[in-house]
């Protein structure tokens, strides 16, 4: 929220307003259910004189309807734009964009709030309001406009006439875009007058919207589409652990976890899946134990599911979705070589930058050892074979071409195996 006409000792009392404005937006459903989903920042602009400007030049009214009157606010704030003198607009967007992108640039919807006891507002790139005592439900009107593109149910001209969630030319009941809700809640098809453009286009309730009269709830079809809107830009999901989506399995449980944003009431269910398979359902936190990864690659997935009643028309599909998945790589266990083996065999340095030393003793000469590097989905990333000579000795692998991660080194001598899990490290 932006203050303007308000002068710097009356920045106090903006920040009453633009309390009350908050208040009075998180009682109205559907805000009030996700209240938790936004944060509301008041940034104090002073203006150098006090209210707004009256040009005095509407041709809806008699003028002077209020004592006309050139105010010097800092983002231009006027009645009677557009000659209408109840349209109250914030000229300067200039200024506003520059006050946004130093106070607060990730901004998702900003409102403009005047210090004028006048009744007006506007929507469009940024919404105004007064401080007349039907403010905040001119403000919530607006933000109806801006935040959700919602259309006015009133007629507000033919220039203003298209295609929103809550205004249409179709009258077909099967291919309506509120089709889901008609027949409830006294929505159906209504058209906005009886002649002309007005009887082209229609609406889903008929004067009981507060896109058409304040003091009035949102429509179903207009909730519908506030929630849409808050989807769009934000998710349920506020954090999750681990962060890294691809992971190595351990000996001992993980412990993996989703922080959610909740509605309230609370309409979200979460359901976690391992391989495409149900484990737990309706928690935030699970452990899996090394029994539960029984593949090379396992995925595991946390799915947020909101199923409100306030939407029928759900995005992507039966409920709105929202998925945190992790890939959980199961862990090579090295062959262990027997005691009776004729080879001793150790590799260093664990982690390996440039060179992997393999360092053994052998009980025979004129055999040949064979060396294969794979990764931990098995690819064969490269083979190398070394002459043997009875006793100590040490034999060197090239590793400085392979990404950081995990690596097996599969050893063969005649029916002899052995396999080393090692650590590339190379630029970590």
């Amino acid at each position: 929220m932006l203050s303007d006409g308000y002068t710097q000792d009356q920045l106090p009392q903006y920040l009453k307003d633009a309390g009350t404005v908050a208040d009075k937006l998180f009682q109205t459903t559907p805000f009030k259910e996700y209240k938790a989903f936004f944060n509301v920042y008041a940034i104090s602009v002073p203006s150098p004189e006090s209210g707004a400007d009256h040009p005095g030049t509407a041709t809806d009214v008699t003028e002077p309807a209020s004592p006309v009157q050139d105010v010097q606010n800092i983002f231009g704030s006027t009645f009677d734009y557009f000659n209408i003198h109840r349209l109250l607009v914030a000229k300067n967007s200039a200024a506003i964009f520059s006050t946004l992108a130093a106070s607060f640039p990730g901004y998702d919807q900003s409102l403009v709030i005047v210090n004028s006891a006048e009744y007006g507002g506007s929507g469009g790139t940024f919404p105004t309001t007064s401080t007349h005592p039907s403010s905040a439900e001119v403000a919530i009107h607006e933000l109806g406009h801006s935040f959700s593109f919602l259309a006015d149910e009133y007629w507000a001209g033919d220039f203003y006439a298209g295609e929103r969630a809550n205004m249409t030319a179709t009258t077909d009941t099967a291919k309506v875009k509120w089709k889901n809700w008609l027949n409830t809640q006294n929505v159906g098809i209504y058209p906005y007058g009886s002649s002309g453009l007005q009887a082209q286009w229609h609406k889903p309730v008929n004067g009981l919207c507060k896109m058409e009269y304040l003091g009035r709830p949102f429509c179903p079809v207009c909730r519908e589409a506030i929630i849409n809107r808050i989807y769009q830009l934000a998710s349920p999901i506020a954090d999750y652990a681990p962060k890294s989506a691809t992971l190595v399995s351990e000996k001992q449980p993980m412990p993996f976890s989703v922080a959610l944003v909740t509605p309230s009431p609370n309409t979200l269910s979460v359901q976690w899946t391992l391989n495409g398979k149900v484990i737990a359902q309706d928690q935030t936190s699970i452990s899996l134990s090394p029994a539960q990864l029984d593949k090379p690659d396992n995925v595991l997935s946390a799915t947020i599911t909101d199923n409100t009643s306030l939407s029928r028309s759900y995005r992507p599909a039966s409920g709105y979705v929202f998925f945190r998945t992790w890939t959980i790589k199961q862990q090579v266990t090295p062959v262990e070589e027997p005691v009776t083996s004729p080879f001793r065999f150790e590799v260093y340095p664990n982690p390996a930058q440039d060179i992997l030393y393999g360092q053994f003793y052998s009980p025979t000469a004129g055999e040949t050892l064979h060396v294969s590097l794979l990764d931990l989905k098995g690819s064969l990333l490269k083979t190398q074979s070394f002459p043997l000579h009875q006793g100590a000795q040490t034999l060197s692998f090239p590793v400085h071409d392979l990404p950081p991660g995990t690596y097996v080194l599969q050893l063969r001598y005649r029916d002899w195996r052995q396999g080393m899990v090692f650590l590339g490290c190379r630029g970590m």
